[in-house]
């Protein structure tokens, strides 16, 4: 099925009308209805808030990621190694370039590639996936970042606050994974920092089916 299928049959499955939907989304009725009938792809980011308000896996609304939003030109972006979904991963290592859509490079010009090794954020974010890094040092709640511990490993998580705790929240199908919280002075101790956010995603070229 298309994305606007998808869409649609979710929105049905929940009982929500295309007013219900746009009011969560903060959007207009009228951008449902072009998603649905196809006149419009959706934004990732709406892709996300979707996926969690109906609780399914990205995939089931998007199918391939890449496609969303994107046009026929394409720039070359660096891809850096792979970043950990699950347990801390050692620091990027590798540098190869991997051709976007032209538009999105021109939205995030300093942005960079991570591989997404693990399953700690597969309601997001498909394990396998290239995910697009902005470097910045502005930071919200709910947003999806690449954190650093001692300069050695790395992994990408929601992030959140909790008080003067930092949070770092899995959204996954594996139960097993769980929220770490860290108080300043084990964020000190731990040297923890944001490297950047999270503010796109493709399917990996290389990946078979």
């Amino acid at each position: 099925m298309s994305v606007g299928d998808n869409i649609k049959h979710l929105r049905k499955t929940h009982k929500m009308t295309q007013e219900e939907l746009a009011k969560r989304l903060d959007i207009a009725a009228t951008t449902v209805s072009a998603w649905e009938t196809g006149r419009a792809n959706p934004l990732m980011d709406k892709v996300t808030l979707m996926a969690r308000m109906f609780g399914v896996p990205l995939s089931d609304i998007a199918g391939d990621p890449s496609t969303i939003h994107s046009n026929s030109k394409s720039k070359h972006v660096k891809l850096l190694g792979v970043v950990s979904a699950g347990a801390p991963l050692e620091m990027f290592e590798n540098q190869e370039d991997v051709e976007i859509p032209e538009n999105i490079a021109e939205m995030w010009p300093e942005a960079f590639l991570l591989e997404v090794g693990g399953d700690s954020m597969n309601l997001v974010i498909p394990q396998g996936s290239y995910v697009l890094i902005n470097p910045q040092h502005d930071f919200s709640d709910k947003d999806v970042v690449v954190v650093e511990f001692d300069g050695e490993e790395a992994t990408l998580k929601r992030l959140y606050h909790a008080g003067k705790n930092l949070v770092l929240q899995p959204e996954s199908t594996n139960k097993n994974y769980t929220p770490k919280i860290y108080t300043p002075q084990q964020v000190e101790e731990n040297e923890i920092s944001v490297l950047g956010k999270a503010v796109w995603f493709m399917a990996n070229p290389n990946q078979r089916l």
